[in-house]
Parts: C-alpha cells; structure tokens; sequence
C-alpha cells in the first residue's frame, strides 16, 4: 500500500481476522520489498493483524521524510524468510518501522521479529535539520529475537512504559536499545529484558 494522502486502518471484524501480508521477498542483500505500507501522508493505525515475510535492507512500514505515523494498536509480526537459512537469518528481515519523518507515535501494539539477526523493529534516523526522525513509543510490546528492539540512527527516541525483550545477545545488535549517527534516546520507563 502506498498512501500519499490520510490513511486510517482499523480492523472491524468481529473476529479481528482482518491481516495485511507480505510474501513478497528480495534477493538476499538487495533492498527488497518495501513490505507493508509506504506512507508519504499520514498514517494511522488502530487495530489489525500486519504480517512481513520480507528480508533486505527494506521495512514493513516506510515512513517517509513529511510523513507521519501513527499506531494506537495492532500485531506485527516479521517472520523472516526462510530461504535465508543458509545465512543464519543474516538480514533476513525488514524493520517494522523504518522513519525519516517528523513523527512517530506508538501508544499499543504487538511487534514481534522471529528469527532475525540484525535489523531492529524501529529504526529513527535523521533526515535533514528541517525535519529530523522523532519518536515516541508507549505501552508497547517488542519482542526481538538476536536484533535491537530501537535504534536511535541521528533520530529522537522517547521511551514511556514499554515491556522490550530480546531473546538472544548479538553485540550491538541484539541490545534493547541501540544509539548511533548522534541520535537520541530517553527512556522513562518500561521493562527492558
């Protein structure tokens, strides 16, 4: 989905069936697919199931430089492709959040990454000093498995009541947090595992 315009998405089922999913994968090393949602506009999401199989230097949802991204809700989950195996999963998964915009803000949600080695659920990095990557992440579930829950690439990252487990050690990539390229993070407070 590319939204260049205001897109709200919200699961109305009774079930809460409703999932968005990509299949579509990359050669290993290439950049991909860019998974879910590319969003140029403003985007918000309530609820849903969001699926992303892709892998390269790609993301399930692509916040661009003027966007804004918000997610009140919703389970994410990267599977990983499998036919990474081979590579260890070696980056074998796209971020959930990849941001250059002007705002991020996650209030709820489940984002769990399987199986993959080095790229973290969200990455916040630095556009330009007119419009510099921000974020703020709240009541929030991030599970990881050997890669960083957030990385702070030159973009500003608060952190308020989010539970974060990484399930294995990776150097720095397998830490909770990750700050690089000047960025920042302010954390205050959640369960960090």
């Amino acid at each position: 989905i590319r939204n260049d315009g205001t897109l709200t998405i919200r699961d109305s089922s009774e079930a809460k069936s409703g999932k968005i999913t990509n299949t579509v994968v990359g050669e290993p090393g290439q950049d991909g697919c860019y998974g879910l949602i590319d969003n140029y506009g403003t985007l918000t999401i309530e609820s849903g199931n969001f699926v992303d199989v892709a892998h390269g230097n790609a993301s399930s949802i692509r916040n661009r430089k003027t966007a804004t991204l918000v997610i009140n809700g919703g389970t994410f989950i990267n599977t990983a492709d499998d036919s990474a195996k081979g590579a260890n999963f070696q980056g074998a998964g796209n971020a959930f959040v990849y941001s250059d915009g002007k705002n991020v803000l996650v209030t709820g949600g489940t984002f769990t990454m399987e199986k993959i080695k080095y790229t973290p659920a969200f990455k916040i990095v630095y556009a330009d000093s007119l419009s510099p990557g921000k974020c703020t992440i709240e009541n929030a579930t991030i599970r990881t498995y050997q890669s960083s829950a957030l990385e702070a690439a030159g973009g500003t990252v608060t952190i308020k009541d989010a539970d974060i487990q990484v399930a294995e050690a990776n150097s720095y990539y397998g830490t909770a947090l990750a700050v690089s390229n000047r960025g920042v993070i302010n954390v205050e407070g959640g369960t960090f595992t």
